[in-house]
């Protein structure tokens, strides 16, 4: 369980390269949106939630990051590899929006 709570933190971080670039582009997103009466609501939601999300993802993984290592550290690999996992479903929440967001517009 160590190694899959160790090749999951690396596979979260992997996601962090992209930050500087997802970030550009939820910046401009902000920026370009104007909310009009003819935006549908679920299009308002999917754009938000995926807007937010990816924005705050930093946030999350920072939290999980450090609480699985001191988990790691406690010797209790399947806590750690627990919070990894959550971190994964939060990015696929994150794919979630996105899709919907696709769907929507």
């Amino acid at each position: 369980m160590r190694v899959a709570s160790i090749t999951l933190i690396c596979l979260t971080s992997a996601f962090l390269l992209l930050y500087p670039f997802v970030l550009l582009a939820n910046v401009m997103s902000y920026a370009g949106y104007a909310n009009s009466a003819t935006t549908s609501l679920g299009l308002s939601i999917a754009m938000s939630g995926f807007l937010w999300s990816s924005t705050l993802y930093p946030l999350p993984y920072l939290a999980a990051l450090i609480v699985s290592i001191i988990y790691l550290k406690r010797k209790n690999d399947k806590k750690a590899l627990q919070w990894q996992i959550g971190l994964l479903a939060y990015i696929g929440i994150i794919i979630g929006f996105m899709i919907a967001w696709m769907i929507f517009e």
